[in-house]
C-alpha cells in the first residue's frame, strides 16, 4: 500500500482533501493539524500581515498628527 515516501506523501495529501485527522497502519503513523484542513492558509497570512501593516501605518500617521498639534498648541 505505502511502499515509498511518495506514495506516503500521495497519501498525506488524500488525507488533508477527505479531511483524515489521523492514521495508523504498521508502522506508519500520522495526525494532521487542524491548520491543514484550512484552504486558503497563505492567503490569510498575507491579509494578517497586511492588516498589521495599516494598523502600523495608522498608528504613526496618528503620532505624527498628534506631534504636529502639540508643537501648534505649544504657541511656538
Amino acid at each position: 500500500m505505502l511502499e515509498n515516501i511518495e506514495d506516503i506523501k500521495l497519501f498525506i495529501e488524500w488525507c488533508k482533501e477527505n479531511k483524515v485527522k489521523s492514521f495508523k497502519f504498521n508502522n506508519i503513523q500520522f495526525e494532521l493539524s487542524e491548520l491543514s484542513f484550512v484552504e486558503s492558509v497563505e492567503g490569510y497570512a498575507d491579509k494578517l500581515q497586511t492588516a498589521v501593516d495599516e494598523s502600523k501605518f495608522e498608528k504613526q500617521q496618528q503620532d505624527q498628527e498628534d506631534e504636529e498639534l502639540l508643537f501648534w498648541s505649544s504657541g511656538r
